[in-house]
């Protein structure tokens, strides 16, 4: 009778409640010899898919986040919403679209418009991070109202050599 090596279980774990546990568990079975490629690529490239998702929301929500880099300090941008030349704040942003949803919801909301008016954010200069005004049309005083937003940088980290 031929002599058979009896069969290893495999333990199939239980799927992991983070990424971390995720890499550790497959970097785990391969050590312990009963790692499952097939498995184990289709989990790591579900994994792979949910996090790029992760970091386009995260690069829309707040441009430039992605590229940050441990060894280089970081410039972020936030909008401000402000009203007669910054005098009124009505807040600060991660992404210029919501300092301007802001500044049209107050400006409807304190403000009444004729019906066909709409609103055209006008950039005070060509550079993509310029000021905009918000400029209201289809009234009498088609004009600037007075609302803007404005690119603000802002440092992670304290530069001694920067101006004050």
């Amino acid at each position: 009778m031929p002599q058979t090596t009896p069969l290893r279980p495999t333990p199939v774990p239980a799927p992991p409640t983070a990424a971390d546990d995720l890499v550790r568990n497959i970097a785990l079975r391969a050590a312990a010899d009963v790692y499952n490629p097939t498995q184990d690529i289709r989990q790591l490239l579900a994994h792979i898919e949910h996090l790029e998702k992760r970091l386009a929301a995260a690069e829309a929500l707040v441009p430039g986040i992605t590229a940050l880099t441990p060894d280089a300090p970081a410039q972020l941008t936030v909008f401000r919403a402000a009203y007669a030349f910054g005098e009124l704040r009505l807040g600060h942003y991660a992404n210029r679209s919501a300092a301007r949803d802001h500044v049209e919801a107050h400006l409807r909301n304190h403000q009444a418009f004729p019906n066909g008016a709409s609103f055209g954010w006008v950039p005070e200069s060509g550079h993509p991070q310029a000021p905009e005004d918000l400029c209201v049309f289809g009234t009498d005083d088609e004009d600037w109202s007075g609302y803007t937003v404005t690119p603000l940088a802002v440092p992670t980290a304290y530069d001694p050599e920067a101006d004050e």
